[in-house]
């Protein structure tokens, strides 16, 4: 068999072959089933392999860790997700981008009975949906099952810490946390808008996924989410870094 036609051959198999085998990608499917070995925190776990995986799409409160303390729900999540995923095999999906820049995999998360795991966590009220580009596959299936918990006012939801603000409420004591936010459209500019005393933009890196980028009258309502932080010039902003961290209100 000559090379070029052996490699062919190689490939073909490859693209054939079954993506039920345990620790290994599939080339097609994105899926791999793995041991959990040990759970982290709420949204974290190693493998039976060492491997540490990031469950995608959302973000759990944090736990105590050293001299930091735990955040509100971060205790109650972990023991959920030991609950849920400890000692068991779990399918996993990742999307297009596979690892974060700390070397994790990043992946939708699945029981054998089918129970989509990071779905699951936010419909219990233990996690805030988290998006970055470009994974946004089930980013949409993510809002839905928080907005379920949200409206029931469940775990972090009925917690001040993680409460939806309005506008003008917004203040320095809320700077590095994660907040969704409510209000008016002020100062509408092409990427950029005021909410109360809180800057909006979409960083330029960042507009190449809002398809179209979106155009802001004053006044029109909003829903916007992301860490709140302050500029070099000491303004509160907060940067929109994908389009499913902002909602146009009817």
């Amino acid at each position: 068999m000559k090379v070029s036609t052996r490699l062919l051959f190689i490939a073909f198999l490859l693209c054939w072959a079954p993506v039920s085998s345990a620790g290994t990608l599939s080339l097609v499917t994105q899926s791999r089933w793995v041991e959990v070995a040990y759970v982290y925190d709420g949204d974290t776990f190693h493998t039976g392999r060492g491997e540490k995986v990031r469950l995608l799409g959302i973000n759990a409160p944090e736990v105590a860790h050293n001299t930091e303390p735990g955040q509100v729900f971060g205790r109650q999540a972990r023991q959920r997700l030991v609950q849920l995923l400890q000692g068991k095999t779990v399918r996993l999906r990742t999307d297009k981008d596979a690892r974060d820049n700390y070397g994790r995999l990043l992946a939708q998360v699945w029981l054998r009975d089918g129970s989509w795991i990071n779905a699951l966590l936010l419909r219990e009220g233990l996690a805030h949906v988290y998006t970055f580009a470009p994974n946004f596959h089930w980013a949409e299936a993510l809002l839905e099952a928080e907005a379920v918990a949200r409206k029931a006012k469940k775990g972090i939801w009925s917690s001040e810490r993680f409460r939806v603000l309005k506008a003008a409420e917004v203040s320095r004591r809320h700077v590095g946390q994660f907040r969704i936010v409510e209000g008016k459209v002020g100062r509408p500019q092409p990427a950029a808008f005021r909410l109360g005393k809180l800057h909006v933009s979409i960083p330029r890196k960042y507009r190449i996924y809002f398809d179209p980028l979106p155009v802001f009258r004053a006044g029109q309502p909003v829903r916007i989410r992301g860490t709140i932080r302050t500029s070099s010039g000491g303004k509160l902003y907060l940067a929109l870094h994908s389009p499913f961290d902002l909602e146009l209100i009817e």
